[in-house]
């Protein structure tokens, strides 16, 4: 039997790999202009002011007797908690100033790959809670079922930043004609 957190990084793969494939067939048609760019280059330092804030309260929270997160969850998981958290500040930043897509792409390909990786993680999540194996001692541990809250989450919070953009860029359109 496959060891689950290879499973999970090759389901991965596969479908970042489908994404790229379907990003480079576009290139040419798709692109970011100006504008764009600058957006997305403090989107990316967003988010990485995030990972630097969160590692360094963490840190600070580490040697606190009743503050210590490890008591919830492994250090693999609260790891991967604040990568995710920079990650997810960089997509709505991103979407809510319109840079996350490029000029004429509509997003609902990212809407449809977010959707389907809402309902594996959340399938995956209820399995792992019927059965038990979810927290082991009160901790959260990231291959028992953390990966899959993280990525629930992650991907709700981005599903709701690009549906709230597209109802709010409609009524943008609307006001222009």
């Amino acid at each position: 039997m496959l060891n689950t957190g290879f499973v999970t990084l090759l389901s991965f793969v596969v479908v970042f790999g489908i994404v790229f494939l379907i990003v480079r067939k576009n290139a040419n048609e798709f692109h970011y202009d100006e504008m764009q760019l600058k957006i997305r280059g403090d989107a990316y330092k967003f988010g990485f002011y995030t990972i630097i804030a969160l590692l360094a309260v963490t840190g600070l929270l580490y040697g606190t007797e009743g503050l210590n997160l490890l008591r919830y969850m492994t250090t693999d998981m609260l790891l991967f908690v604040i990568l995710y958290a920079g990650v997810i500040v960089f997509a709505v930043y991103s979407i809510l100033k319109d840079s996350f897509f490029r000029v004429l792409e509509n997003g609902n390909r990212y809407l449809l790959l977010c959707a389907c990786i809402i309902m594996s993680n959340t399938a995956s999540l209820v399995q792992r809670i019927q059965t038990g194996r979810f927290l082991e001692n009160g901790v959260l541990d990231f291959s028992n079922g953390g990966a899959n809250v993280l990525c629930l989450i992650g991907f709700l919070i981005i599903f709701g930043a690009i549906m709230i953009r597209k109802v709010s860029g409609n009524g943008e359109e609307d006001e222009k004609s």
